[in-house]
C-alpha cells in the first residue's frame, strides 16, 4: 500500500504520453468512487476537467500529439457532472450549473488558443465539441430544471407507483369465479358460491371479489 501511494502520488504530475498517467486515471476513478456526495462528486470533476486542459495545454506548448483517448476522458467527465448534477435539489443545482458554466466558458476560451496553435488537432477538435455541447446542455438546464432532470433520468417522482414487470408468454390475470370457483385477497372476506352464467354454480371460497356477506357475482 506504502509503495502504492508513493506511485500514485507521482503520477499526479503525468501527462498522457507518460508511462504513469494511466496510474493518474485510476486514482481519479478511484477517488470518485469513495466519495458519495453529488456535490462534492461533481466538484471532482470539474478539478478533472480543469486538469485535461492543462494536459492539452502542456502537450501542443510542446508540439506534442495530443490523444484521441485524452478528448475522449474530458467528453465522459463532462457527461459524468451532468448526470450526477441531475440528482441535486434546488437551490443548489442552480448554483452549481452557474459555477460549472463559468468554467466552461473559461475553458472554452483556452480552447479556442489552442485550436490556434494546432487547428488541425483531431483531439482538440473533439474536446472542443463536447465543451459547447456541454455549455448548451447547462444553459437549458438553468432555464428548464425539470427537463434536464427528466433527460439525464431523475425526472420520475418519487411517489409514482411501481409498474409490474411483465415477461413475455405470462398467463393474463384469470376473473374470480370464471370457473366456478372465486379465490382472491382483499377488503372483503366471504366463503360461498360463486355464479357464472356458463358453468353452473360451484363452490368459492376467498375474500377481495365479494362484499363480505359471502355471495359474489362472477363475470365469465
Amino acid at each position: 500500500f506504502g509503495g502504492g501511494g508513493v506511485t500514485a502520488f507521482a503520477a499526479q504530475d503525468a501527462l498522457p504520453n507518460d508511462v504513469l498517467y494511466p496510474v493518474k486515471l485510476a486514482t481519479e476513478d478511484l477517488q470518485l468512487g469513495l466519495t458519495s456526495n453529488p456535490a462534492d462528486q461533481v466538484d471532482l470533476l470539474e478539478n478533472w476537467i480543469d486538469r485535461r486542459f492543462q494536459e492539452m495545454r502542456e502537450l501542443t506548448n510542446a508540439g506534442e500529439v495530443i490523444p484521441l483517448e485524452s478528448a475522449y476522458r474530458l467528453e465522459r467527465q463532462l457527461g459524468q457532472a451532468l448526470q450526477i448534477a441531475a440528482q441535486i435539489g434546488d437551490p443548489e443545482q442552480a448554483q452549481l450549473l452557474q459555477r460549472l458554466q463559468l468554467r466552461l466558458e473559461t475553458n472554452m476560451k483556452t480552447m479556442e488558443q489552442l485550436r490556434a496553435a494546432d487547428p488541425n488537432g483531431a483531439a482538440l477538435q473533439t474536446a472542443q465539441q463536447a465543451m459547447i455541447q456541454t455549455h448548451a446542455e447547462v444553459q437549458g438546464a438553468l432555464e428548464d430544471p425539470a427537463a434536464f432532470r427528466t433527460r439525464y433520468g431523475a425526472g420520475r417522482p418519487d411517489d409514482a407507483p411501481v409498474q409490474p414487470e411483465v415477461t413475455p408468454g405470462d398467463p393474463p390475470l384469470s376473473t374470480p369465479g370464471a370457473s366456478g370457483q372465486g379465490n382472491g385477497q382483499g377488503d372483503g372476506q366471504g366463503s360461498g358460491e360463486g355464479q357464472n352464467p356458463d358453468a353452473g354454480q360451484g363452490a368459492g371460497s376467498g375474500g377481495g371479489y365479494s362484499a363480505g356477506d359471502g355471495t359474489c357475482t362472477c363475470t365469465p
